[in-house]
């Protein structure tokens, strides 16, 4: 932590107590000196060090008259820069072997020293300047040295703070710092006047990002030289160089200007493409991201899927997806109504099972639209750190990557039956059954769904083979498969997990799997808990009023072969 004596002195908001330490070999820093700003790496490391030595006057840059290019290294001869790349060099490894990573306040003559060298001589005047932008400097200027309570602790008012763009923000800042209360007005729903309100394409700060920051606000980590303001846009590569671009569009623009070749072109050249022509694009459409959910998913016969039951923004691809989702969960459903089995439960089911979850990613696809499509400067700036920063960790990558904060589809408040008394570690009633690799007794190894059939399955892990079952199961055509553990021969009617997936709790009593057509599982039961599993599911599926398999299609009469059942 920083010394508690130093702390009223530090005026930064980005100000960090240590820095990641230097662990990369000689040669490596030989390259960091061979391409640095001498004189900026010079400084840096005398502030660090507190060696002056450093900063020799002889290798003070002359900072000769800038003409269309500014000067390398400020000026600095040949030899100069020579003797200042071994100084620098010598400085780095001492920095890396004595694990240096804490920055030094400086008192205002060391300042003055510092400044002195980079400024090539400057006056008092101008070192005063450059103090004040210096975080580094202890009690620099700027920060008030008084506070309300002491010199006015009987006054009651508060000041008004007009706008709040760049000066604005300042004020407000400094105010704080006083103790002093105030009331700020703006006329733009958000902070940062100018900055806020210029949002045409292209456009960029004027000013050096590092030196048009706030003095309070210092940051090393500006991603670009002059800050941007651009459009919004999203990117998604294709197979032989396509590319899909959805480009935020303003408020005063014209969609079909927008969509012109000339528009196109000026949008994609030359960021995304070196030259584009009209015939290079395939499709050009202004679109609007709706965000809208159904209030009721079924009507007596009618039932509403994809995108009449639900429209929400692209960004986390969930569009398509929820339809699929919605078609898997109905389908099954349908089906067994036209065999005569579905209840008016069951039907409704459709909509309990999945409005909810289409519900959640329209909400997952506005949120993640808010981040992507945000437009406001300070928004964007740490947006853009975060994802860099947490881009560095290959597991918060990976989960990012492959989208895994989508919450999958629970279906526990539909056609399923809560475990009671029996649980298996990898499997979960209500969400979709794990996609374990089986071998078969031909030796062919296949995902488990190759081997349960397109309607209902009964899985048995563990027990006798022959166990009776109820009735039930061959009632409704399910298909039973017993999935043994590893190292076990499958003979027919079984197959053999290749890594124990389902198997992974050793029992030798029967644990039974109901899995519905859509691969979703209705149950987890043993066999004193098989009756209350067939009795909560019949009020879903009535295996009496059932008249044919429509798998299978074989009469209610002529249950499945190779069943044993009671």
């Amino acid at each position: 932590m920083t010394d508690p004596s130093k702390v009223a002195q530090i005026d930064d908001v980005y100000w960090r107590d240590a820095y990641t330490p230097i662990k990369q070999d000689d040669a490596f820093l030989e390259r960091i000196v061979a391409e640095a700003d001498l004189p900026s790496l010079l400084t840096a490391l005398a502030a660090l060090t507190g060696d002056h030595t450093l900063i020799p006057t002889e290798l003070r840059p002359p900072l000769t008259p800038v003409d269309t290019t500014p000067p390398a290294h400020g000026g600095m001869s040949e030899d100069a820069q020579a003797r200042a790349r071994e100084l620098a060099l010598s400085a780095l490894k001492r920095v890396r072997d004595e694990g240096l990573t804490r920055p030094r306040l400086l008192e205002p003559q060391e300042a003055l020293t510092i400044v002195d060298f980079i400024t090539g001589g400057a006056g008092a005047e101008d070192a005063a300047l450059m103090m004040h932008e210096l975080d580094l400097v202890a009690q620099r200027p700027g920060a008030p040295t008084w506070h309300v309570d002491e010199v006015a602790p009987d006054r009651d008012f508060d000041v008004a703070v007009i706008g709040t763009g760049m000066s604005g923000i300042a004020a407000m800042y400094r105010l704080r710092q006083a103790g002093v209360p105030f009331v700020a007005f703006e006329k733009h729903p958000d902070v940062g006047g100018t900055w806020l309100a210029n949002t045409y394409p292209g456009v960029r700060l004027d000013t050096p990002t590092f030196a048009y920051s706030f003095s309070f606000a210092q940051r090393a980590d500006w991603p670009h030289a002059y800050a941007e303001g651009e459009r919004p846009y999203v990117l998604v590569p294709g197979v032989k160089r396509r590319l899909r671009i959805e480009f935020m569009l303003f408020d005063d623009e014209d969609p079909r200007e927008m969509t012109t070749p000339e528009r196109i072109r000026a949008l994609v050249v030359p960021r995304f493409r070196d030259e584009l022509t009209p015939d290079d694009v395939r499709r050009a459409v202004v679109y609007v991201a709706h965000q809208r959910v159904a209030r009721t998913y079924r009507a007596g016969r009618t039932f509403l899927v994809g995108d009449a039951a639900h429209l929400m923004p692209p960004f986390a691809g969930q569009g398509l997806n929820a339809g699929i989702r919605d078609a898997a969960n109905l389908t099954w459903k349908l089906i067994e109504a036209i065999s005569g089995g579905a209840t008016e439960r069951l039907l409704d089911s459709y909509e309990v099972e999945r409005r909810a979850h289409g519900a959640a990613m329209v909400t997952v696809s506005r949120r993640i639209g808010a981040v992507v499509m945000a437009t406001h400067p300070v928004v964007t700036r740490v947006r853009d750190t975060v994802v860099r920063t947490v881009g560095l960790i290959p597991r918060i990558r990976e989960f990012l990557a492959n989208m895994r904060f989508i919450a999958p589809p629970d279906y526990t408040g539909g056609v399923a039956v809560a475990a009671r008394g029996v649980t298996l570690d990898t499997v979960t009633v209500g969400r979709a059954l794990s996609q374990p690799v089986v071998r078969d007794v031909t030796g062919a190894e296949r995902g488990l769904d190759a081997h349960l059939g397109r309607g209902w399955a009964l899985l048995q892990i563990g027990g006798p083979p022959d166990a009776a079952v109820d009735a039930y199961w061959a009632r409704i055509g399910a298909n039973r498969l017993y999935v043994r553990a590893p190292g076990a021969e499958p003979i027919d009617g079984m197959v053999t997990e290749t890594s124990p997936v389902l198997n992974s709790d050793a029992s030798t009593l029967p644990v039974f799997v109901a899995v519905r057509p859509d691969r979703y599982v209705a149950a987890v039961f043993d066999a004193p808990g098989e009756q209350r599993v067939v009795e909560r599911l019949r009020l879903f599926i009535d295996d009496r009023s059932r008249t044919y398999d429509p798998y299978s299609g074989l009469p209610h009469s002529r249950p499945p072969l190779n069943r044993s059942i009671r």
